[in-house]
């Protein structure tokens, strides 16, 4: 797709600079859904229930309204269509592990996704390609609620490029993690070296069978999927959990090597095809393997008592 022409003047740093908090180093890219930036006027645009994320036409790619990327990366997310838009039904208030207000979520309106463009060359400290493509220590994070079932729906994935890791035959891309047709967790990723590594290692490459629980509709859910060069771990975190479930293991080397954009609610196949049908919030793509305390919908690990 196109990139989007982004601004990039201090004014437009500034902007972000208000609404975002710290980076944290080794956080690539956070969406918590609580902004949204207009890159023409370099203002904050005012958010509510059901606004819609404007793009650039109707349908077009990217637009003048845009998520931040909190991390300060800049590693932005715009939509394709003009339909996907902000929700107030939200998993909890409050970021369990940040302590940040959460008063919205991303609402797909039933299978509107969004896709992440930097805003390229200029100043932009890291990329998500750049720091993702080959990545053998990760962690990708997303808190969502199903609405409506049915197929195989993509939380977050990873577009390919011709020659990037992966068959350039096939229209997979090069990494998916989300809910198969059997309403259950699902994963697949290309490694560096174009094996592929998926949940259901007795299936095909386009893994017909998830792992985990049965995912209920109209229930908030967290996921969270690390890789540490050698294992791929699969955590669920259910509304009204106290922790995180171990619900998967499996064999990995890395992420493929790809410059591809990332995408939040669609993306086993290339192009605007299984999506996701529900409410998502709260995405962090990290460069390294967190401990299941440290995700973002785990309270804070209370500081040691001291004499």
């Amino acid at each position: 797709m196109k990139p989007v022409n982004f601004l990039k003047s201090a004014l437009l740093s500034a902007a972000i600079a208000m609404i975002i908090p710290t980076a944290n180093a080794q956080t690539v890219a956070h969406w918590n859904f609580e902004s949204a930036v207009n890159h023409n006027t370099t203002e904050p645009v005012a958010l509510s229930d059901d606004h819609i994320l404007q793009s650039q036409t109707d349908p077009g790619p990217g637009g003048p309204e845009y998520v931040p990327d909190i991390s300060g990366n800049e590693n932005h997310l715009v939509q394709y269509d003009n339909a996907g838009a902000f929700a107030t039904n939200v998993p909890y208030s409050v970021t369990p592990q940040t302590g940040d207000k959460n008063q919205f979520s991303w609402n797909t309106k039933d299978g509107y996704d969004l896709y992440e463009q930097s805003p390229g060359a200029d100043g932009n400290p890291m990329s998500l390609g750049e720091l993702m493509s080959g990545q053998t220590h990760f962690t990708i994070e997303v808190t969502f609620k199903q609405i409506n079932g049915g197929g195989f729906q993509a939380l977050v994935a990873h577009d390919r490029e011709f020659g990037d890791s992966g068959d350039d035959d096939t229209p997979l891309g090069t990494f998916w993690l989300g809910i198969s047709e059997d309403s259950k967790i699902h994963y697949y990723s290309y490694n560096p070296d174009d094996t592929i590594s998926i949940t259901d290692d007795t299936q095909t490459g386009f893994g017909e069978f998830g792992v985990g629980p049965f995912i209920e509709l109209d229930q908030w859910y967290s996921v969270v999927i690390t890789g540490d060069g050698s294992k791929a771990n699969i955590y669920l975190k259910k509304e009204g959990d106290t922790d995180f479930t171990l619900i998967h293991t499996h064999d990995i080397i890395g992420l493929a090597k790809s410059s591809a954009s990332w995408t939040i609610g669609r993306g086993w196949f290339e192009g605007p095809a299984d999506s996701f049908k529900g409410l998502i919030d709260d995405v962090r793509i990290s460069s390294s393997v967190l401990a299941p305390e440290n995700f973002l919908a785990s309270p804070a690990p209370k500081p040691a008592k001291t004499d």
